[in-house]
């Protein structure tokens, strides 16, 4: 299977969480790539998106949310695996982002989301939350 990592971090908490799907996805096909680097690939089979709560709990706005939002329509009957790091807010941009990728019908959705740094306790639970989703 093909897998598209694309993150946005700016604290580099996000960064470390697509760090750890690169390595949990490292027998497929992967292409990993920061927001600043990113090309708009529609033939992945699993998106993985990160992005950390920015300003008022939301996606940051300047360029992230302009290629989340041009893959949208790619991402039906597609596995998506969104993901990233709050500092403040208890997640609740993750929610409202979860509720927007829904609309968009993809054939899994799946959220990785932890307060400040992943540590190792964090990403081992990302490991189990990926393990019981079946990507096939």
């Amino acid at each position: 299977m093909k897998t598209k990592i694309v993150y946005f971090s700016s604290s580099g908490n996000t960064e470390k969480i697509a760090n750890f799907l690169n390595t949990y996805f490292e027998n497929e096909d992967v292409t990993i790539q920061s927001i600043e680097a990113a090309t708009f690939e529609e033939d992945a089979d699993i998106y993985c998106l990160g992005c950390p709560a920015y300003g008022v709990e939301d996606l940051e706005i300047y360029s992230f949310r302009p290629y989340y939002e041009s893959l949208k329509p790619q991402l039906k009957d597609k596995h998506v695996v969104l993901f990233g790091s709050y500092d403040w807010g208890g997640g609740v941009w993750m929610d409202k982002w979860l509720k927007e990728t829904e609309a968009a019908e993809p054939k899994t959705l799946t959220a990785l989301i932890v307060e400040n740094e992943p540590d190792p306790k964090a990403l081992e639970g990302f490991e189990t939350i990926l393990n019981n989703v079946s990507f096939s």
